[in-house]
């Protein structure tokens, strides 16, 4: 991605982190007090942070990203927030890390493969064959991960869906010739694991869409090319302009209510 689009979401990565754990304690008290959280993440010797995904454990406590050594190879490392040293993980670059709900596996496209690795350690395993055909010469769809399927956003087609232990991966959803639709990109899991966000691209209509894995009918967000990412205490996060906004989201009625609010 374009330099101006990669650090607003480096920083939506992190700040995911924070406002999960915002939400719990807004469950244990009535009035918390927000008090803003500064660090710095040191890379690696020898090594520059390197285009593609930057991810956060579900737990808060793991960053993931991909840095390139001075000969230009890209690896993906992980950084324990407890811990100054990361650790290099198996495997080549990949692209769309997916984390599991209990913060120990690492699905993520792999040579135009959907691979599961372990965030201990060890090589990580095939989910699925081969997915040139189907995603493009370009990885970086996304992927989305719930108990009940893997979900890969193309870069010119539908959205695919997989078992979660693997196997074929078959379209989801549909493209809209009315509307000229491009690509569905960036899915991502609403609570339940049932339904689903994901982004339109190209055509008369493009913008974030809800769609849901029990029913061909999609809801259309907001009319905005962005990444959306939920987060667990009610809030939409996307790229409006070059801002970074949130905005109050319903994931039940799919309905947005307020303004959006800038944070970067």
């Amino acid at each position: 991605p374009a330099k101006s689009t990669r650090w607003p979401w480096l920083a939506a990565a992190l700040l995911s982190a924070a406002l999960v754990s915002v939400s719990v304690i807004h469950f244990r008290q009535k009035a918390p007090v927000a008090t803003p959280v500064r660090f710095t993440i040191s890379l690696p010797e020898g090594t520059s942070l390197s285009s593609g995904d930057l991810s956060v454990s579900p737990d808060g406590k793991f960053v993931l990203y991909r840095a390139a050594d001075n000969g230009g190879t890209i690896s993906r490392w992980l950084r324990e927030l407890g811990s100054l040293t990361p650790r290099k993980l198996s495997g080549d670059a990949g692209w769309d890390n997916c984390w599991s709900a209990d913060s120990k596996t690492i699905t993520y496209m792999s040579d135009y493969r959907i691979v599961r690795g372990e965030a201990s350690g060890g090589e990580p395993r095939a989910l699925s064959k081969a997915l040139l055909g189907m995603f493009g010469a370009v990885q970086g769809g996304g992927l989305a991960c719930s108990p009940q399927a893997v979900l890969a956003g193309s870069a010119q087609g539908p959205l695919f869906q997989m078992a979660p232990s693997g196997g074929d991966v078959k379209p989801l959803t549909k493209l809209d010739s009315t509307k000229a639709e491009l690509a569905h990109q960036f899915p991502q899991f609403l609570p339940g694991g049932v339904r689903f966000l994901y982004t339109a691209v190209g055509g008369s209509a493009p913008g974030i869409y809800a769609g849901s894995l029990d029913s061909a009918e999609v809801k259309r967000i907001l009319p905005v090319s962005s990444r959306a990412l939920y987060v667990s205490n009610g809030y939409l996060l996307y790229q409006l302009g070059r801002a970074l906004v949130a905005q109050r989201f319903d994931p039940t009625s799919l309905n947005l209510s307020g303004e959006p609010v800038r944070i970067v």
